[in-house]
């Protein structure tokens, strides 16, 4: 080799980095980095379910992005199972640096105090995701929405609502109520309240009433719950969402029941979390619902459903329909007790063809929420 071509051939190596001993390595790339304002108040049955979901869609989304959750409250036992569930997220005590902030699921915006405070400390955009706009918007929330790179509403009537009073948004679109991408089991409580109540396995109905149900509308579920113990031979397990009056509910739900009924009747005392409520309804042949959150777990884990709001709840009725579910959701207020029971019944008969509905129909809204988390946020980090 002439003396040029070993001159040319150790700029080569140089220029490769490997004419030296201790070559210097390439910089590490940085990770683009999500703070996730959610998780609004600790220990409540929907909160952790949509804390869950949305962490769930945004770390299987996104599996080399930082997600850091920033949230308004947990409980001990919240953390845990947040750490247990997805050990590679972080929590976080106060607002931090991040590309993007993203708020989570809820009805309103209960996190826009943060959201103002993300706009006073930085440039950087942020989003909102599945939440459900009240008729009347006051000018902060209004602003919020304009200047958010990303608004989703979790159901239509949101949707159209946010499109009007809220132009500017940059991009608006439908992403379903982030519990509907809950996967959580709690197996060992879920045997030992099987085990306490005589439960089987798919022979049962799970009914979760709402601690405002009113004496007219427990009469209603009292007499669905008759039909279904009559027809079908199967139990019933009452097991309201969240903490209420028990003693009232015990009253108007239980105690009137025939004796005959009353003792294929098993009751779980509230409070309970999502990881039980999940691996209970997945072994129910159905759950009947009166609180929001009950009858999307029981969704999420491939269990029918029928969905009795009280008054008030027309935004979380849209959500079904918006799926193509709104057969099982009736205005309590509006139906009978003998049409209550006539479409449980109509499911239980119809069972494979149920299922396949209730199948369907999350795999749409998860479809949503993919979508919405690639075409949106992705673009950002």
């Amino acid at each position: 080799m002439t003396r040029r071509r070993a001159a040319l051939a150790l700029a080569s190596l140089a220029a490769a980095g490997c004419g030296s001993p201790n070559p210097r390595p390439p910089e590490a790339a940085r990770r683009a980095k999500i703070l996730l304002r959610c998780g609004w108040q600790a220990g409540r049955f929907g909160d952790i379910a949509q804390t869950m979901g949305i962490l769930r869609q945004l770390t299987e989304s996104l599996p080399k992005v930082e997600v850091v959750l920033w949230p308004g409250a947990l409980d001990a036992g919240a953390r845990e199972r947040i750490a247990r569930v997805f050990p590679r997220v972080r929590i976080a005590a106060a607002l931090e640096p991040a590309d993007v902030l993203v708020h989570g699921s809820a009805a309103g915006l209960p996190g826009a105090e943060s959201l103002e405070e993300w706009r006073r400390q930085t440039d950087k955009p942020y989003g909102i995701f599945g939440v459900s706009l009240a008729a009347r918007l006051d000018a902060r929330a209004v602003e919020l929405l304009n200047g958010a790179a990303f608004v989703f509403a979790r159901e239509s009537a949101s949707l159209a609502h946010l499109r009007r009073v809220a132009p500017r948004a940059r991009r608006t679109g439908l992403a379903p109520d982030a519990a509907f991408s809950v996967k959580l089991s709690n197996e060992s409580a879920a045997r030992a309240l099987f085990q306490r109540g005589r439960l089987a396995s798919k022979q049962f109905l799970a009914v979760a009433p709402d601690p405002r149900t009113a004496p007219d509308d427990a009469a209603k579920l009292r007499d669905a719950i008759e039909r279904w113990v009559r027809d079908t031979r199967y139990k019933v397990l009452l097991c309201p969402e969240v903490e209420g009056p028990a003693a009232t509910l015990e009253a108007l739900l239980y105690d009137p029941l025939p004796a005959p009924v009353k003792a294929r009747v098993a009751r779980r005392g509230a409070p309970w979390l999502p990881d039980e409520a999940c691996s209970v309804f997945r072994r129910a042949v159905a759950v009947v619902g009166g609180g929001y959150f009950s009858p999307i777990l029981a969704a999420a884990n491939n269990t029918p459903f029928l969905y009795l709001p009280p008054p008030g709840e027309d935004h979380a009725g849209r959500i079904w329909q918006d799926i193509g579910l709104s057969g099982w959701f009736l205005e309590m207020a509006k139906a009978g007790g003998a049409e209550i029971a006539r479409t449980l019944m109509d499911i239980h008969r119809n069972y494979s063809t149920a299922q396949v509905m209730v199948h369907e129909a999350v795999i749409y809204a998860r479809k949503l929420q993919a979508d919405a988390v690639g075409q949106a946020l992705a673009p950002l980090l």
